[in-house]
């Protein structure tokens, strides 16, 4: 791995997901030690520049509905989401609205995503550092509603699905069994053979 120029950076081990496998890095030296772990993990590993937040931005779509959340951590922990935070819901903005949008669009279109974002301390410039799909965690007091919309949503697609999948499927010409077919071709003979005697 090449060293980074600046520090503290972050290196991230394997794909996982909510903070798992990130580990903040603060010199070189450090770094090193995190190389020899890399190395015997057999996985990729990335490194990103540490960016000292205030708090960090979920923005989720589910179908048409919209919302965003905004957790800061109040344990001193630098990843919001360990130890003590506070979350609440924040409105849904037109960059935040245009940013999930353009994200839904990716892959043939998803249904269900969640942009990540962390807004610098000082500047209070908003980066973004990652885009989920359906395994978005849920948040605030209407998770349960969340669910009943993800399940009709899945729903409505599938029902959909199978409706247009119906409207274009094409009648198969079923062939005549091997019974039926032996039994016309034995029909057929003994006819031929009464027809010869007869005559």
């Amino acid at each position: 791995m090449k060293i980074p120029s600046n520090f503290p950076c972050i290196v991230k081990i394997g794909h996982a997901h909510q903070g798992l496998g990130k580990i903040k890095v603060e010199n070189a030296l450090d770094f090193q030690d995190i190389t020899s772990i890399v190395s015997i993990s057999n996985s990729y590993s990335t490194t990103e520049p540490y960016i000292d937040s205030k708090c960090d931005i979920h923005i989720q779509k589910i179908g048409d509905s919209y919302k965003a959340f905004q957790r800061k951590s109040i344990s001193g922990n630098w990843k919001a989401n360990i130890g003590s935070a506070m979350l609440e819901q924040i409105p849904m903005n037109e960059r935040y609205k245009f940013w999930i949008d353009e994200v839904s669009k990716m892959f043939g279109g998803l249904h269900i995503c969640e942009i990540q974002a962390v807004v610098h301390t000082d500047t209070l410039k908003e980066y973004i550092i990652d885009v989920v799909d359906s395994a978005m965690t849920l948040f605030g007091e209407q998770q349960e509603g969340d669910r009943r919309l993800i399940a009709e949503l899945c729903i409505d697609t599938l029902t959909t699905t199978l409706e247009n999948n119906s409207n274009t499927q094409t009648n198969i010409l079923t062939l005549p069994s091997a019974a039926s077919s032996s039994s016309s071709i034995s029909t057929g003979a003994n006819v031929q053979q009464s027809n010869s005697i007869q005559k």
